[in-house]
């Protein structure tokens, strides 16, 4: 946060000179001082003035803060409502604060980009549906057509047959024997929950042998060749593997995304009714939140894969431009598909989204989702984690043409100022905006209640925080479990990665690592705003404490003609800071918080002021200001009062002199400074109360 002190330090210029003053009208005579030599008593007077006055110098305010900041760090790390237990070894887990100088900053978030999966759902999927030749089949239904116990034709049985090979076939995942069952561990748990879908309907992967991959079609063994594994990437959003089949013919099977895999089609199934059954069935799956794949295979005949393969080799060694040459090679050969179907995996929110998520935007927070989901899907999650209310407005922004997108846009921000509206914007008119219509992007981020990215790409995750970062003057959080999620963490003022089942790309490169997303909540709201808080007060009180100890020496000066005598003795000098106020700022700094956990989880209000920055502001720091002025005054007049006018006589019949007025000052300015944190606490106290 910036730090709004509002003026230098150059205070022991002003004081050597009325001392120069009473020393040429001979005032200063007792100094036996020639006033030939003012030059030299003139920097003399300057270097004792600047010896005097550097107590007010907060010369260990930033490392003592720096070590306040790495505890709180760990008390975060210590809290166990952020804690989870490991399933396999039953040990609880912490989370990790990675970045001890970004605790301040979680109470001023006025934006959340997260991920969907593995960040607001649980990332363990599970094959619910699949559609095969228009035909919507249930999981469990495709064993009884394997085993021809369902009512089905030779046809439809041989349909079923190719698709469920095609999901045993076409996958990078390795399987794995645990407690007497086998079960599949691979990149990603799409992959693993069709594959095991496969294996339950009758067609089991059972590994790879060298080049063959052995698959048992209802318990009778089949050694299919291994030709080539296209592996699945952001940028092709589908997978491919090409097979020999005993019989000799060579096979294609390409899985990806509908919006890739329809340009692939062949004109057959391009114009076929089964394209548009399959279509409107892949909608209807994406409506009730399943995430969908869509299949197509062909046969390629040997005189066209053999100079393929030879293309192929070629651009694998390649050393110059080896992926584009690989990436071209590969589009050569995956096209002319023939329609299979499509898949339907479920994959659950996780516990308390949708309550984090509300409080969030009741905290004044724009949540947005940037997700590679279809826009149905999309917008299905949005009403189940209530990132979208039943009130809103919802607004499509999806074409990719300069003028048709910047209409678009201009209609949802007239929407948006009229009443709350919930935007979803596809991948492709991301870029469109950013590069032609960024204002009015920018505008609409700021009026919408809440975002929904969909089909969106790893870089443009990074583009659209990039982007909201620029015009906005708040702090920037992205959320994120994933390897595709490590560019839109690492350009976010504060990334917080979630540890997952996709690897730990994401946990190492965030500032905060969390195991759910219901742990945002304690994260931002509970210690973002103790943190905060406790920033301002150490702060601010730091200064308070220096400036009550400077002023008296100040008004000394003019009581003892700017001589550079000190007010107060040795030992408080030294031992002020070092010992008998040095716990106070850092247990205002470490542990006081002005609301109780409680209070931080049920009310978003709270979490307005540390927002708006209202914990440390001019005016903040100048009533700690007046109140040093104030107190300062009380140090040195009451006992100057006492003594002056009446020459007090002490138990020994001597008269106060000057060691009895600095240690009586001394005391009672270290009393009224520790009283002043007695204050503050009980009434923090009383607040918590």
């Amino acid at each position: 946060f910036p730090f709004p002190f509002p003026f230098p330090f150059p205070f022991p210029f002003p004081f050597p000179f009325p001392a120069f003053l009473l020393m040429l009208k001979g005032g200063v005579w007792y100094l036996q001082v020639d006033v030939e030599g003012t030059g030299a008593y003139g920097a003399k007077m300057f270097l004792t003035y600047f010896a005097l006055l550097s107590y007010c110098v907060p010369v260990s305010l930033v490392v003592i803060w720096e070590v306040l900041r790495l505890c709180q760090a760990r008390f975060i790390r210590w809290d166990t409502e952020m804690m989870v237990q490991d399933e396999e070894t039953k040990k609880w887990k912490h989370m990790e604060v990675q970045n001890s100088t970004l605790v301040n900053e979680l109470s001023r978030i006025g934006y959340i980009f997260s991920d969907k999966t593995g960040t607001l759902t649980e990332n363990k999927m599970v094959f619910d549906k699949c559609s095969v030749d228009g035909t919507i089949y249930k999981a469990k239904e495709l064993k009884d057509v394997m085993l021809g116990n369902a009512k089905s034709k030779k046809k439809e049985r041989k349909a079923v047959e190719n698709f469920l090979f095609h999901m045993a076939l076409n996958h990078s995942t390795v399987p794995v024997e645990k407690d007497g069952e086998v079960t599949f561990r691979g990149p990603s748990p799409d992959e693993e929950a069709i594959v095991i879908a496969a294996k339950d309907s009758g067609i089991t992967f059972l590994g790879k042998k060298g080049d063959n991959l052995e698959v048992s079609v209802l318990d009778k063994h089949v050694n299919v060749e291994l030709l080539h594994l296209l592996e699945f990437s952001p940028d092709r959003r589908r997978s491919s593997v090409v097979v020999r089949f005993p019989d000799g013919s060579i096979r294609l099977f390409t899985k990806g995304a509908d919006e890739v895999m329809l340009k692939l089609l062949s004109k057959e199934s391009s114009k076929s009714q089964l394209r548009e059954e399959t279509e409107k069935q892949m909608n209807s799956f994406s409506d009730i939140g399943l995430r969908t794949l869509l299949l197509g295979t062909r046969d390629i005949p040997d005189k066209e894969y053999q100079p393929w393969k030879k293309k192929y080799h070629a651009a694998s060694v390649s050393i110059k431009d080896r992926e584009r040459l690989m990436t071209e090679a590969m589009n050569e050969l995956e096209t002319d598909l023939e329609l299979q179907g499509c898949t339907a995996v479920e994959d659950k929110l996780q516990e308390d989204v949708p309550e984090t998520i509300e409080f969030c935007l009741d905290a004044n927070i724009k949540v947005w989702m940037i997700t590679g989901d279809k826009r149905e899907t999309a917008r299905n999650i949005g009403y189940c984690c209530k990132l979208f209310r039943k009130e809103y407005k919802v607004m499509n922004v999806d074409s990719d043409d300069k003028d048709e997108c910047g209409e678009q846009l201009k209609a949802a921000l007239v929407e948006a100022e009229k009443q709350d509206t919930g935007v979803i914007i596809s991948g492709k008119c991301i870029d469109v905006s950013v590069a032609y219509h960024q204002e009015l992007f920018c505008n609409l981020a700021r009026k919408a209640k809440s975002m929904i990215c969909c089909r969106t790409q790893p870089g443009q995750k990074a583009l659209v925080v990039k982007t909201v970062m620029k015009d906005s003057n708040t702090v920037c959080c992205a959320v994120g479990d994933g390897a595709n999620d490590v560019a839109m963490l690492q350009v976010a003022h504060i990334g917080i990665g979630i540890f997952g089942r996709e690897g730990s790309q994401a946990t190492r490169s965030s500032d905060f690592a969390i195991h759910k997303f219901k742990h945002l909540k304690p994260l931002i709201f509970v210690h973002g705003r103790w943190c905060m808080y406790r920033a301002a007060m150490y702060i601010q009180f730091f200064f308070y404490k220096n400036f009550t100890f400077l002023l008296p020496q100040i008004y000394f000066s003019f009581v003892s003609a700017f001589s550079g005598q000190t007010v107060y003795d040795e030992w408080i000098l030294a031992g002020y800071n070092s010992v008998y106020i040095l716990l106070t700022p850092i247990y205002l700094g470490l542990i006081d918080r002005d609301l109780n956990r409680e209070t931080c989880l049920q009310e978003p209000t709270a979490y307005y002021e540390p927002q708006k920055g209202h914990l440390f502001t001019y005016f903040t720091f100048f009533v700690w200001l007046a109140f040093s002025i104030i107190h300062s005054i009380i140090i040195f007049f009451v006992p100057w009062a006492i003594f002056e006018p009446t020459q007090a006589i002490r138990s020994d019949g001597f008269a106060g002199d000057l060691t009895t007025f600095s240690f009586i000052a001394g005391v009672t300015g270290i009393m009224v400074v520790l009283i002043q944190t007695y204050i503050i606490v009980e009434c923090v106290e009383t607040t918590e109360r």
